[in-house]
């Protein structure tokens, strides 16, 4: 009974390991703010955090990111400084992952579909989910601020604006992943928000304008 017990634990364990992995990711933000009065994705800062990988089939992948995620907004090199945002993000990312095969790589029957491995290694992938974002602490550094048709008395600082930011980020998130082996590689995703990080109604009686926070991230991934 103790030898089946033993069989049954190495068994699970087994399965647990071909359907499940984990690992870490690090990487770079390049982010911008829609609305800000200055434009490109000129702001930069870590992202970084642990990756949890469930395997639904060999070509299909169930993927879940917790990651620390600085984003925020600065002006071009060749632009008069206006505003430095630093917002701070703890982030939950939900990802379906499709493999993408080679063509010679691809199976010429459906006998021999059914033989690829659960976990099978293929480099590409592309990917598409949601991600969460809360903010947890932001900081605005205000150098020079463009006046409306409004005289400036009634304009919206961004620091006035900062303590009316949205604490939730709910963005649509796609992109691609290459696996250099099957437990390093590198993703690049791109994040489009669905609701704003400010909302001009805060202020319905002085200038101001509704602001989104866009994403693009270039990772390295580590898998076990």
């Amino acid at each position: 009974m103790k030898h089946l017990l033993i069989l049954a634990l190495l068994f699970s364990n087994h399965l647990l390991a071909q359907r499940f992995n984990a690992g870490a990711v690090l990487g770079v933000n390049f982010s911008q703010v829609d609305g800000d009065f200055q434009f490109g994705f000129h702001k930069k800062g870590i992202v970084a955090g642990a990756k949890a990988v469930a395997y639904l089939s060999p070509l299909l992948e169930f993927n879940i990111d917790l990651l620390y995620s600085r984003r925020g907004a600065r002006p071009s090199k060749n632009q008069p400084s206006v505003v430095n945002l630093n917002l701070n993000f703890v982030e939950s990312v939900f990802l379906l992952n499709i493999k993408v095969p080679k063509p010679e790589d691809l199976p010429s029957s459906k006998k021999r579909r059914k033989r690829r491995k659960l976990n099978e290694f293929v480099p590409t992938q592309f990917h598409f989910g949601i991600s969460y974002g809360r903010l947890v602490s932001s900081q605005v550094v205000e150098t020079r601020r463009i006046s409306s048709v409004q005289p400036v008395e009634q304009d919206v600082s961004f620091d006035e604006i900062r303590t009316r930011f949205n604490k939730n980020d709910i963005s649509l998130v796609g992109g691609f992943s290459y696996f250099f082996t099957r437990n390093i590689g590198s993703s690049f995703r791109f994040h489009l928000p669905t609701n704003k990080l400010y909302d001009s109604a805060s202020f319905p009686n002085r200038e101001s304008r509704s602001m989104q926070s866009f994403l693009l991230s270039a990772q390295l991934i580590y898998l076990l």
